[in-house]
């Protein structure tokens, strides 16, 4: 899978959703912005910092 915004936090974060169009635009939806109006649900990218930012964990 290519990364649409490589230099994103989001690519790596554990709360990121990778949602893709039928027409092929690739949007990344924050999971804390259900619970947490502090996050946006899709956040302007690229996102350089952020509060909720949580590693993902790559094996």
């Amino acid at each position: 899978m290519t990364q649409a915004f490589p230099t994103s936090l989001c690519q790596r974060c554990v709360h990121v959703r990778r949602i893709e169009s039928d027409r092929g635009s690739v949007f990344l939806q924050c999971g804390l912005a259900r619970t947490d109006l502090r996050f946006k649900k899709y956040p302007p990218q690229p996102v350089h910092r952020c509060a909720g930012f949580r590693e993902e964990a790559r094996s």
